[in-house]
């Protein structure tokens, strides 16, 4: 399903940067005014869908993933991330749905796989034992350029605020792993 990935982007931090102290900065929908790093579209995960948005223009960010795959493809001449909305485990039939969609979408004319990652496979394990430190649980995000880099993103929420705030647990990039992109 090919959503317009709305823009959103990241204020200026709160507070003088410090390594040792909490700063928040606040995300507001519209493209940032003078900053343009700090604006990215947002990428839905639909269960049993394949959600996708062409990938030219600011980053996307997609998630949470439990196992859902994010592939990046040009169909017809046109560059595009996704993000196949596979539900809880491999066999439900909202993830039959999301693979068959992606299979049936492989085989479309002009379809050709550059990369794919698998965010829950891939994220660093010590990003799980540093929520769970803390008492929190973590979702993972995935933040993907025009450069077809993928970077994952743990965030838990901030217990200290009691504001609904996340806070960033860590931050890495991952290298595709089309060749084994298995269901």
């Amino acid at each position: 399903m090919l959503v317009n990935g709305r823009s959103y982007n990241i204020a200026e931090s709160t507070g003088k940067w410090n390594p040792f102290a909490h700063t928040s900065s606040v995300v507001t929908a519209g493209t940032h005014a003078t900053k343009t790093h700090r604006t990215f579209r947002w990428l839905p995960w639909l269960k049993g869908n394949i959600s996708i948005t062409p990938l030219a223009g600011s980053d996307i960010l997609t998630g949470p993933f439990s196992g859902c795959w994010v592939p990046i493809f040009t169909l017809g001449g046109t560059p595009y991330a996704g993000h196949i909305g596979t539900f809880e485990t491999a066999d439900t039939p909202e993830s039959i749905q999301a693979k068959n969609a992606w299979t049936a979408a492989t085989a479309l004319p002009g379809f050709t796989l550059h990369a794919a990652f698998n965010p829950a496979r891939q994220f660093p394990i010590g990003w799980q034992a540093v929520a769970q430190k803390k008492g929190a649980t973590m979702d993972i995000l995935a933040a993907i350029s025009s450069t077809q880099i993928c970077q994952l993103v743990g965030v838990s929420p901030y217990l200290q605020s009691g504001a609904g705030e996340k806070e960033i647990i860590g931050a890495a990039v991952v290298p595709s792993i089309h060749s084994s992109m298995d269901f």
